[in-house]
């Protein structure tokens, strides 16, 4: 499956990497989160791209620990195996053109918003492509509040109230 982060780096927070990419990765066998790198005219695309994958790889690894120690309800594969079979399976590939972004975001089985720095602008252009990003906001955190917010206003354009927005999309899910 095609998880889809085409936040800007900066903003995949620790806290994003341990509650929700690795356990993404570590329940769902078949994830693959695909990630596009930052323009490459600076020629900082590869240092990213190393940084990222080695942030994923030692978040894996403290988490691996906790769970071992029997402080988390996670559970993760063990040893060093598991950590660089997650990090494999986060891909940075090439920016796309903003024209083609709508055909990417449709392709992605999940489109992830990333807290406590969250989607604005990506967020919009996923739901005018059609696409609903998963997000988890945190209390507290202003900017992961946006996506949410803007399902909030969405709900009041179609009627019903957030409740029932979320029941129609329970229903398309099934």
């Amino acid at each position: 499956r095609l998880y889809l982060c085409v936040q800007s780096f900066f903003k995949w927070h620790p806290r994003f990497l341990s509650k929700a990419l690795l356990p993404i990765l570590s329940a769902d066998p078949q994830a693959v989160v695909v990630a596009p790198l930052p323009s490459n005219r600076s020629g900082h695309a590869a240092a990213w791209s190393r940084r990222l994958r080695e942030a994923v790889a030692a978040t894996a690894a403290e988490e691996i620990v906790i769970a071992r120690a029997g402080e988390s309800g996670r559970t993760y594969e063990g040893g060093h195996v598991a950590i660089r079979h997650l990090a494999a399976r986060v891909l940075f590939v090439p920016r796309v053109a903003s024209s083609e972004m709508p055909a990417l975001f449709r392709a992605a089985d999940a489109v992830l918003d990333t807290f406590p720095f969250g989607g604005g602008v990506t967020s919009l252009q996923a739901m005018a492509a059609g696409v609903a990003p998963v997000t988890l906001p945190e209390p507290g955190a202003w900017s992961g509040q946006l996506t949410l917010s803007m399902y909030h206003q969405l709900a009041v354009a179609v009627g019903g109230g957030a409740s029932a927005l979320a029941a129609r999309r329970a229903q398309s899910a099934e």
